[in-house]
């Protein structure tokens, strides 16, 4: 998914600064802390969000750090991030989280899409939140 993505970006002569690969151990990492999933078509992987919640971030207290969200190609424009999305919303709803927090690449249209399409505040083409209060 994450290939499929830079060979996207460089099409359109941009670039993302993030890591070439996931590891196992990056992986891991996040959903050991909860609040990240995973979308499946018949058995197979389509879609991830890792996120974690943090107590203070950027003047903000209760925030979940939305890390990265991936759709594979095929199953782009079909509803997966959304669900993705809204999965991490539910969830940080429950845990009495106060804000969604990212990042996003400039050069990453259909991402900013998304997250407004989802209610987020997106400044600047690079921090992304929505208050969930």
């Amino acid at each position: 998914m994450l290939e499929e993505y830079r060979r996207e970006l460089e099409k359109s002569g941009g670039k993302d600064e993030s890591l070439p690969n996931i590891e196992p151990k990056y992986f891991k990492h996040y959903v050991a802390k909860e609040g990240s999933f995973i979308a499946e078509t018949d058995g197979m992987t389509v879609g991830f969000i890792l996120t974690k919640a943090v107590p203070y971030m950027h003047g903000e207290e209760r925030v979940v750090w939305m890390e990265q969200v991936a759709v594979l190609g095929g199953f782009r424009k079909e509803g997966v991030g959304g669900k993705l999305l809204d999965a991490v919303e539910d969830w940080a709803r429950r845990k009495k989280m106060r804000m969604l927090y990212t990042t996003l690449n400039t050069n990453n249209e259909p991402s900013k899409r998304l997250l407004m399409s989802r209610g987020f505040e997106v400044r600047d083409w690079r921090k992304a939140s929505k208050n969930l209060t």
